[in-house]
């Protein structure tokens, strides 16, 4: 849903109602589409601080739970 509102215009620039761009219209018109995609990263992870960093993350395809799943490069360590 969050590609089809992209691709609409609809953009957050930041997390919260003050990073959201959204154009007005008086209609609405979907054309049709084929969308195939490869990601460019395996794991696309976030640092997030809250819900909103979380809804924010998923919007820019990205996995805000990664980090606790596979790990951060940090100290020349992994963390978690």
């Amino acid at each position: 849903m969050y590609d089809l509102l992209d691709h609409l215009g609809v953009r957050w620039f930041v997390p919260g109602e003050y990073g959201e761009v959204v154009p007005k219209s008086a209609t609405l018109q979907i054309s049709n589409m084929s969308v195939t995609e490869r990601p460019d990263f395996p794991v696309r992870g976030a640092w997030t601080f809250g819900s909103e960093w979380e809804l924010w993350a998923i919007r820019h395809k990205q996995n805000p739970w990664a980090v606790n799943w596979f790990g951060v490069p940090g100290d020349s360590s992994l963390n978690g």
